[in-house]
């Protein structure tokens, strides 16, 4: 619906302000056949509306990024791919999708779109062939955003606190992930559990991290990540941790899991 009212909006106003319907017509035809942005349904009904006389509705008031994608679409043009959205990294020698607070909108947005979950595999499709790993940091609940983190992996690294919650939600996640792979993405394996902010000094954190090895055996990293000021103040000086400062024990053991995911992903 909110793609619908801000298409709809940008129709009115770019056919209002001269703009050929037929063209608009056409580019919102191209689009969900392709579809990139938005669903047959949606385009057939903006093709109806373009059919009847135009009232511009002066209460639609879009923001720019609606309006800069309107104006793609009333081009023809496909919204920004990976390739001109990712940025390189100052300081180390990869790019970075970014994305800000507006990614959690696509939650709603994705729910009326066809084939919904693969569409970041779509996406780093196009230019997998330039890298030779694709990270995604994929958020910490079991979300359409999640869920497209993993149609488009070939494996999962599970990082957890050695807590009793992190542990509750494990077995939920390892579920999630056989349920992926039985029916979306037969290419999806466990690589392996990472323990992170790990403190010796909680006979809890010992406990908990005693029980993943006897569960999982060697899917559990050997590495373990320290609980670390120097890694927790990185982010605010805008530089990974391993940069930051790599001489703390968190960067080290960063640079060890990194070694040892290497050679795993390698024997899989």
């Amino acid at each position: 619906q909110y793609a619908l009212r801000a298409l709809r909006a940008g129709a009115y106003g770019y056919v209002n302000k001269g703009g050929d319907p037929q063209l608009l017509v056409q580019a919102v035809r191209t689009v969900a056949q392709g579809r990139k942005y938005v669903t047959p349904e949606i385009a057939q009904m903006l093709v109806e509306s373009l059919t009847a006389p135009v009232v511009a509705n002066p209460h639609e008031k879009l923001s720019d990024r609606e309006l800069q994608t309107l104006v793609k679409i009333a081009s023809g043009k496909r919204l920004s791919d990976i390739a001109e959205a990712r940025l390189r990294a100052e300081a180390g020698a990869y790019d970075v999708l970014p994305a800000n607070r507006e990614l959690a909108g696509a939650e709603i947005e994705l729910v009326d779109f066809e084939e919904r979950e693969t569409r970041l595999k779509d996406a780093i499709h196009a230019v997998d062939p330039e890298y030779d790993f694709v990270l995604i940091d994929a958020p910490p609940a079991l979300s359409l955003l999640t869920l497209n983190g993993l149609c488009a992996a070939h494996g999962v690294v599970i990082p957890m606190q050695c807590e009793y919650y992190a542990l509750e939600g494990l077995s939920d996640l390892v579920a999630t992930i056989k349920t992926v792979h039985a029916n979306l993405n037969s290419n999806l394996k466990v690589i392996g559990l990472l323990r992170v902010m790990f403190d010796p000094r909680m006979t809890l954190s010992q406990q908990v991290s005693a029980q993943l090895e006897q569960h999982f055996g060697d899917k559990v990293f050997k590495t373990v990540i320290p609980r670390n000021i120097r890694l927790a103040e990185a982010p605010s000086h805008g530089l990974p941790g391993v940069i930051f400062d790599p001489e703390s024990k968190g960067a080290k053991a960063y640079v060890e899991f990194g070694a040892e995911m290497i050679k795993r992903i390698a024997s899989l």
